[in-house]
């Protein structure tokens, strides 16, 4: 007996019973010869059509990077130190940083302010203002990404001058964006100690394979 089709869409395929000349083929020795294999011709390019990737045959671009952290409360102000000094440069390190910059702020609520402290053996914020923060608006983002863009790594990092220049802005967290691996609390103080009281410190290090979850430097 046949089980019934299911209800729905979808119909059971019920298997049928193969022909008697198929059926005796199988069952006679040699009945069933093979053809000589046929040559295929390589296939011919259209110089008119480009690979899917569009970048002639070349690799597809790396995945899209991922966002340092989440969205931050409302009002929250948060300050990224992002290091431009020339070992940054190397190995697709700058290029990393940048792109998780982009793609942290744009997990941003507007309400949440922001401003890019770069440095190398000076520090200067990226967006112009009066010295404050900026909303994470879409405006401000395309702002940020654009001058993102325009940077060069050169140079040697001074640390110091660049938390300074943060400090100044007033904010909840400051996420500094580094390949210096060594990078400590202590090597803060001298500035972290200037202020009755200094936000969070965090370091989101760079590597060749990306940025890596920003840590609370204690």
């Amino acid at each position: 007996m046949i089980p019934a089709a299911p209800a729905g869409p979808f119909k059971a395929a019920v298997p049928k019973t193969l022909p008697p000349e198929l059926i005796a083929m199988i069952h006679k020795p040699g009945a069933i010869t093979h053809s000589a294999p046929v040559a295929v011709s390589p296939p011919v390019r259209d110089p008119n059509v480009k690979p899917a990737s569009g970048t002639n045959g070349a690799r597809p671009s790396a995945p899209a990077a991922r966002a340092m952290h989440g969205a931050l409360r409302e009002s929250q102000t948060v300050v990224y130190v992002l290091d431009t000094s020339g070992s940054m440069g190397a190995a697709g390190k700058f290029e990393a940083a940048r792109a998780a910059l982009v793609a942290t702020l744009k997990q941003q609520p507007a309400t949440v302010r922001f401003q890019i402290i770069v440095y190398d053996s000076s520090a200067y914020p990226l967006l112009a203002s009066n010295g404050s923060a900026l909303p994470t608006t879409e405006a401000n983002i395309r702002a940020a990404t654009t001058a993102l863009a325009a940077l060069e790594p050169r140079g040697k990092s001074n640390h110091l001058v660049a938390v300074r220049a943060a400090l100044g802005i007033s904010p909840d967290f400051i996420v500094l964006l580094t390949d210096a691996d060594d990078l400590t609390a202590r090597t803060l103080k001298p500035v972290l100690s200037s202020v009755s009281k200094a936000p969070p410190v965090c370091v989101g290090l760079v590597t060749p394979e990306g940025v890596q979850q920003p840590r609370e430097l204690k």
